[in-house]
């Protein structure tokens, strides 16, 4: 009778992992591909960074292990620095934009029907800020535009090494999506941290 019960909890186990595989299987299925998302804020005491992603979900049909694969998060960057410095001798407010792209890269799981773990190598963080897109005023007297055009590529490269910080510590958490949907195939419905996203096809 033991014996009997013991293979009978085993069958139940094993029914309930090949089901939970072949969900994650098919959610993997239907998440394979390029979504496009909203807008994420990184604030900051100087500089605050918008961050527009696009996912791109690349399913690894080999893989008999995990239903996943790997991935490439591409961002379109806006930035906006304000502070007070001193420039020579003189103490000067600084107001300073910038635009740019980033990527990183690193794989993907989905866990079950409805959640995927995604886990991202910082160190491939690749940040380009497009020098003819930044602005830049200051209250220094008597600076003219060729003082100003001598001082953005300095800002601009401080604002990029402190994009690049502020960008490792948010991918070097796993980001974990829950009660993810798939729509149509157009649409890509998911919570982090009980906040609700939504990523569209392309």
């Amino acid at each position: 009778m033991k014996i009997r019960t013991i293979l009978a909890g085993a069958a139940v186990v094993l029914g309930l992992t090949m089901v939970s595989c072949e969900s994650a299987t098919r959610l993997a299925k239907d998440v394979d591909g390029t979504w496009t998302g909203g807008v994420e804020r990184i604030p900051g005491e100087a500089l605050n960074s918008d961050v527009f992603s696009t996912y791109t979900f690349k399913y690894d049909a080999g893989n008999d292990k995990l239903a996943g694969g790997d991935i490439v998060i591409n961002a379109t960057l806006s930035a906006n620095y304000s502070d007070n410095v001193v420039i020579g001798d003189v103490p000067s407010s600084v107001v300073m934009t910038v635009a740019g792209t980033s990527s990183v890269s690193g794989t993907w799981t989905a866990v079950d029907d409805d959640e995927i773990v995604i886990t991202l190598n910082p160190s491939t963080l690749v940040i380009n800020l497009d020098p003819d897109a930044q602005t830049l005023t200051t209250t220094v007297p008597g600076m003219t535009s060729e003082g100003i055009d001598t001082l953005k590529p300095h800002l601009l490269s401080m604002i990029k090494d402190r994009m690049a910080y502020d960008l490792r510590i948010k991918y070097s958490s796993p980001i974990r999506m829950d009660d993810v949907k798939v729509k149509d195939g157009k649409t890509l419905a998911y919570e982090v941290d009980d906040v609700d996203y939504t990523l569209t096809a392309e």
